[in-house]
């Protein structure tokens, strides 16, 4: 998954010489492309009927390909005009998320963006081995157990996927 914040699209529009633009529009606009889409059903302990890798697959490059646009103007800001992405995906069937580091807990203008946008977090390295067991005597939950707080604060899925 990737973060919600601009850094990583304003760095390569600096580098094409473009403008950013909503990443949250982009995303928006790729779940409304999945619209009335009839894929078959899948059968299996992980199927995702509604959601297939091919819509993921344009979902990334949809994303990734409009960060930027040639037109010149100002950036538009994440969150803003439309409806939270966590609304518009589950009216597809989709939990949309976002990927956390513990240090962005402490973050106001990044924890706004996930409070509105998301109903899902996924730890980034907090639940890894070498997070949780730094030496071999030693063993440190700290930083997982932080984000897991934060999401039952606030009402928000877990995901520990290394655990």
């Amino acid at each position: 998954m990737s973060h919600l914040n601009n850094h990583a699209s304003d760095s390569l529009c600096r580098s094409t010489g473009m403008d950013p633009v909503s990443i949250h529009d982009m995303i928006a606009l790729s779940l409304s492309l999945c619209q009335g889409r009839q894929e078959p059903k899948s059968t299996g302990r992980n199927s995702m009927s509604k959601f297939t890798r091919r819509h993921a697959l344009a979902l990334m490059a949809s994303a990734t390909g409009a960060a930027c646009t040639s037109a010149g103007g100002p950036a538009v800001q994440l969150g803003t005009g439309s409806e939270p992405l966590k609304d518009l995906a589950a009216a597809k069937g989709i939990r949309f998320g976002t990927a956390m580091d513990v240090r962005e807990v402490s973050d106001p203008a990044y924890l706004d963006i996930v409070l509105r946008d998301c109903a899902v977090i996924v730890a980034e390295n907090e639940h890894k081995m070498y997070t949780i067991q730094p030496t071999p005597d030693a063993m440190n939950w700290t930083p997982g157990d932080t984000l897991v707080a934060f999401a039952k604060a606030n009402n928000l899925g877990m995901r520990g996927h290394t655990l």
